[in-house]
């Protein structure tokens, strides 16, 4: 799949761990808002569009210079870069 659907996930605080796949470039808004248990989500470089709060409230790594840490600048939310950077 290269989606993450709007809401997918939004409020399941059950969660501990995401792996988003590769093929993933398009993450729907509110997707993960609110999983505030996981462990940091990390967003793959391949990722191009990233909805509306999808990660309000989520711990999130991501890699430097992609496109996830733009719209983490961009709407001020924390994050760490992946250990490959």
């Amino acid at each position: 799949a290269s989606d993450v659907y709007k809401r997918q996930f939004q409020n399941c605080t059950s969660l501990t761990s995401i792996t988003i796949p590769d093929s993933v470039t398009h993450i729907g808004a509110y997707s993960f808002c609110y999983c505030t248990t996981v462990a940091p989500i990390i967003i793959p470089n391949n990722v191009t569009h990233i909805g509306n709060s999808a990660l309000f409230s989520c711990s999130v790594a991501v890699e430097r210079g992609s496109y996830a840490e733009q719209y983490c600048k961009e709407f001020r939310l924390p994050y760490t870069y992946t250990v490959s950077n």
